[in-house]
């Protein structure tokens, strides 16, 4: 294979369709984190994340989500390495997939609405929290385990993740953080052409630490503040730099294909399977692979595409533009992230507007508004950037553009926290502090308050007459 070769897999993912609004999918991932009562506790104040064992663990609550699933005329099949189960898939081709600690992701087909988005994660919220009822679960949307340490949340038996796990300390400080303690939401996005893929691409990359400002969900660590808004995003931060971040050619002018695939080339896979036989190859690049250093490996396209998938950068490119920079959040809020992104991305009008903000700001800034945006959230500030005045701008572009229905969840979003220069972090300390920074205290409030407002998402879908009168006269 050469480069030309690689650049085809971009050509032959671009879709004509996504320049018209009748083609242009959303394809929704959410992740959260599962707790469950600690047995040793018997005061029933406390939880451990959930395990890895057969009945309590991950087998048993993807068994219980299979088995809802038949009673609702769904057909959930079995996704297995050896004898672990580790996730399944349905014949629409979402999929309910185990995160290296045992969070629990929804990755959802490519949809047409926003109405759809909202429709998929109500039924995976719901048949979740019916599958972990028996063992007494809880579900915590937060972008960062808050409480426990890694010896504390067991290792997915997945032979990938335990390859990654040991390789992790040898390349960043917080990559195994990354793998057991981090939970997002992400969006894929359609490109309709190379040239649509560049202008999409390098646009996203400037926006992406003001995405993570905005909904920054993840302030606490080892049951205590961690100085950090989001401190999922300063583990993302620390975890690999070959293969994470913001590379400096992703955010210039003139970026294109070609400084992807140049960057992705550097980066090593981490094994690749031949014959059932895994290779190793931390210690080789992708490219040499390709120039043939390691005789025992022939590099061809299957090889490739899995290459891109195991690249984390904070916007990822395979088959799809895949934003990646933002925590996951409480199910009544998630769908402010479609939402806003359909508006500035898909609709040309704004995203014109967009793109003049975005590539007005200087290049040589971005490193700090990432690093800002992780520890300040939107009380953030580089130079004459005040995250808080551009946040919500951006919001304000986007709401004007979509239409009541469209808006529903954005507005409540805006109301409740850009509005006033907050992120969901925020009111994450509030409630801790006014647990008396007592993480047991704080954490079975916050579990109790989740649990409302997740039935309330799952049985109320958004009322666009509880829209504050200042966004309904728009």
């Amino acid at each position: 294979m050469d480069n030309k070769e690689l650049k085809q897999y971009f050509e032959l993912n671009c879709k004509p369709s996504a320049s018209e609004r009748s083609g242009q999918k959303l394809g929704p991932e959410y992740e959260c984190l599962v707790l469950i009562p600690d047995r040793k506790d018997a005061s029933g104040q406390s939880y451990r994340p959930l395990g890895m064992d057969e009945q309590e663990g991950v087998p048993g609550v993807l068994r219980r989500f299979q088995e809802i699933g038949a009673m609702r005329g769904e057909v959930w099949e079995g996704k297995f390495e050896g004898e672990n189960l580790i996730g399944l898939q349905n014949q629409e081709g979402a999929s309910i997939t185990i995160e290296p600690g045992g969070q629990i992701e929804l990755s959802d087909q490519p949809m047409d609405h926003l109405s759809q988005v909202e429709t998929s994660i109500r039924n995976f919220v719901r048949d979740l929290k019916e599958s972990i009822r028996s063992i007494h679960g809880r579900l915590l949307f937060l972008g960062a385990q808050p409480l426990f340490d890694l010896d504390a949340i067991a290792l997915s038996p997945k032979k990938r993740y335990r390859i990654m796990y040991r390789h992790m300390p040898e390349v960043g400080s917080l990559g195994q953080w990354m793998m057991k303690a981090t939970a997002g939401t992400q969006l894929s996005l359609d490109y309709a052409s190379l040239e649509d893929l560049e202008r999409k691409f390098r646009v996203l990359c400037r926006l992406s630490p003001f995405l993570t400002a905005i909904f920054s969900n993840s302030p606490l660590h080892l049951g205590k503040p961690s100085g950090y808004k989001s401190f999922r995003s300063h583990i993302w931060q620390n975890t690999d730099g070959t293969r994470s971040g913001i590379p400096g050619a992703f955010i210039r002018k003139d970026f294109t294909i070609e400084d992807y695939i140049d960057w992705a080339l550097l980066a090593s896979p981490y094994h690749l399977n031949r014959q059932g036989e895994i290779h190793e190859l931390m210690d080789h690049s992708f490219r040499n692979l390709m120039d043939g250093s390691y005789p025992q490996i022939k590099t061809d396209f299957e090889d490739w595409k899995d290459h891109l998938g195991m690249l984390f950068p904070e916007i990822r490119i395979k088959n799809i533009i895949e934003i990646r920079s933002i925590d996951t959040l409480n199910p009544e809020y998630v769908l402010a992230v479609p939402a806003l992104l359909q508006a500035l991305i898909y609709d040309e009008s704004v995203f014109g507007k967009l793109e003049s903000m975005m590539m007005d700001l200087p290049e040589n800034e971005f490193p700090w508004y990432q690093q800002v945006a992780a520890r300040d959230g939107l009380a953030g500030q580089v130079n004459q950037i005040n995250f808080s005045q551009f946040a919500k701008k951006l919001m304000e572009m986007a709401l004007e553009s979509l239409t009541l229905s469209e808006g529903c969840r954005l507005a409540l979003f805006f109301d409740r926290y850009t509005r006033h220069g907050l992120s969901p972090a925020d009111l994450v300390l509030e409630r801790f502090y006014s647990a008396d920074e007592n993480p047991l205290k704080w954490i079975h409030k916050e579990l109790q308050s989740d649990e409302e407002k997740q039935s309330s998402f799952i049985n109320f879908p958004c009322d666009v007459d509880e829209h504050p009168t200042s966004w309904v006269s728009h």
